[in-house]
């Protein structure tokens, strides 16, 4: 199988990608506006590609694809909770790719396995997608969402995050950049 994502027939991918704005993110948790997956991808990408050239990390268009894409196996899974994808048993995620991989080969390219991010930039995807994470929890509190699910996702992305921090990849302006956040949102 190709590693190259633009070997994707487009109407396969198109086709993918609209359905990903039908499937909602934090499964089983009560949002007063849930996002759904094309949200988030978007927001991700677009902070990535923006810290990307703000911090002077060199960044590729298969990089660029797979950031936009990075969550495209759950348009068939659904999304699957946070605790799900990050308990330290990788090999359970890595059966799940590979199986969604198998079924739709076309998705093969978005799964880890062939993951076209180096040290550097997957460092700066998983804190954009943190983040994310963290600023559409905060959202939720701001409009009045008291239930205790956006605060339990904040901690869980905060742990994330400190993981992060403590990578000798980590951007020296990450945590100044996460302090600002923290105080706008």
């Amino acid at each position: 199988m190709n590693d190259n994502s633009t070997d994707i027939d487009p109407m396969i991918k198109l086709k993918q990608s609209r359905k990903a704005r039908y499937v909602g993110r934090f499964a089983g948790q009560q949002l007063l506006n849930p996002p759904n997956i094309a949200e988030h991808e978007q927001a991700v990408a677009s902070m990535f590609i923006w810290l990307a050239r703000t911090w002077s990390v060199e960044i590729t268009p298969q990089q660029i694809d797979f950031v936009l894409n990075h969550d495209i196996l759950e348009t068939e899974t659904g999304d699957l909770l946070f605790h799900t994808k990050h308990d330290g048993n990788e090999a359970r995620w890595d059966l799940i790719e590979a199986t969604v991989a198998k079924k739709f080969p076309h998705m093969a390219f978005y799964t880890d396995a062939f993951n076209p991010l180096n040290d550097k930039t997957e460092w700066l995807f998983k804190y954009c997608d943190y983040l994310e994470g963290i600023i559409t929890c905060l959202e939720e509190q701001k409009m009045g969402n008291g239930n205790k699910e956006p605060k339990d996702c904040i901690r869980q992305y905060q742990a994330a995050m400190e993981g992060l921090f403590s990578r000798q990849s980590c951007v020296p302006q990450a945590l100044s950049f996460y302090d600002r956040v923290m105080e706008v949102f």
